[in-house]
């Protein structure tokens, strides 16, 4: 994986955290953490 990847994937991933942290924080949608990784994937 080259750098311009490295840096791709961390930016994509760090958005799926900071919106899983979100859903946690709120329960926004009451959507459950299964549901988000299955969205997210």
């Amino acid at each position: 994986m080259n750098n311009q990847n490295k840096i791709e994937y961390n930016k994509v991933f760090g958005t799926y955290y900071l919106e899983l942290l979100e859903i946690i924080k709120n329960k926004k949608n009451s959507l459950t953490v299964e549901e988000f990784y299955i969205k997210a994937v």
